[in-house]
């Protein structure tokens, strides 16, 4: 169930998709998101090394994670931090 409470999450966000695996992932975003693009790029610049992106609608991320939960804790945090730093529009 939790699982399917992070697709809301992410559709609500303007999320398309969320991948991870034992080394990162990527988050790709639909063509309307409200994301706050003024922190993603607050990401890029203070954490170049893990972030990274790819294209004008993918997030690259070097976060490794050996089990399925710590990934799955790592895409609650991330949505945690988008949701945080929404736009309205």
């Amino acid at each position: 169930m939790k699982c399917k409470n992070l697709k809301i999450e992410a559709e609500q966000l303007g999320i398309k998709r969320i991948e991870a695996g034992p080394k990162g992932g990527q988050v790709e975003f639909a063509e309307t998101t409200k994301v706050n693009a003024a922190f993603l790029v607050s990401l890029l610049q203070s954490q170049p090394a893990i972030y990274r992106l790819e294209g004008a609608n993918k997030l690259k991320f070097a976060v490794p994670s050996d089990s399925p939960e710590q990934r799955l804790s790592l895409i609650e945090s991330l949505l945690e931090q988008f949701t945080a730093n929404a736009t309205n529009s």
